[in-house]
This record gives structure tokens, C-alpha cells and sequence, in this order.
């Protein structure tokens, strides 16, 4: 039997859900720096999404994971990204695998960097 479709509602295979765990003090920052340029509270995947394709988009990008080398203990978030995003993600966490195993790069540590960045002000 199919469930029926809510207007404006996305194809739960054209999303992925991430849980990053995060310094207490990032996931505080969130919200303010949102409200600070225009979001509101429901938009906080989407502001994540910005923020991840702006700092990948980049070139030389990848000397923002050199902040995110441990992360012990922290607040847990969730969020909701696009397939085609998480696909790039992966993508780059493999290629740098590869290329700078030394940064030990990971889904988690470039979506870190992307909210730090985004949340500290830095325009990409």
C-alpha cells in the first residue's frame, strides 16, 4: 500500500542522514550565526549544505581539516544533506585517503570544518 506523498516532501533516496559529533561550543554557534545571516531554525541542514559546498568548491581546501585532527568529546547533531552532497563527500574522503592519508580525512572532519569556517566568519 503507498503512503501518501506530502506536498514538498523529498525522496527519503535522494537524502542522507549524517550524525557528527562536534565541540559543545560549534553546536552553540550554529544557530546564532544562522540567525545572524537570515535562516531560521528549520533551515539548519540547508545552511550545513553552504557551508560544505562553498569550502569544497575551493581550491586548496583541504589545509581546513588540519583544525579538525581530534575531536574527543562533543555534542552529537543530525542532518539531512542531499544524496548528490554526500556523493561528493565521499568522494573527497577517498581522494584524499589517497592522496594526503595524513590529514586522516573523514566525512565528519570536513563537515566540522565546513560549520567552524562558516561559523567563524570566513568567506569562501
Amino acid at each position: 500500500m503507498d503512503r501518501p506523498k506530502l506536498p514538498g516532501a523529498k525522496a527519503s533516496s535522494r537524502v542522507k542522514k549524517i550524525t557528527i559529533r562536534m565541540p559543545k561550543y560549534m553546536k552553540e554557534d550554529i544557530p546564532k550565526t544562522m540567525i545572524k545571516e537570515g535562516y531560521n531554525f528549520r533551515q539548519k541542514s540547508k545552511w550545513i549544505c553552504v557551508a560544505i559546498e562553498a569550502m569544497i568548491s575551493r581550491k586548496d581546501w583541504e589545509g581546513a581539516l588540519m583544525s579538525q585532527a581530534s575531536i574527543f568529546k562533543g555534542e552529537v547533531d543530525v542532518y539531512t544533506i542531499p544524496l548528490t552532497l554526500h556523493e561528493k563527500l565521499t568522494h573527497e574522503v577517498r581522494r584524499l585517503s589517497s592522496e594526503k592519508p595524513f590529514l586522516n580525512p573523514s566525512m565528519a572532519s570536513i563537515i566540522r570544518a565546513a560549520i567552524q569556517r562558516r561559523c567563524m566568519g570566513i568567506k569562501f
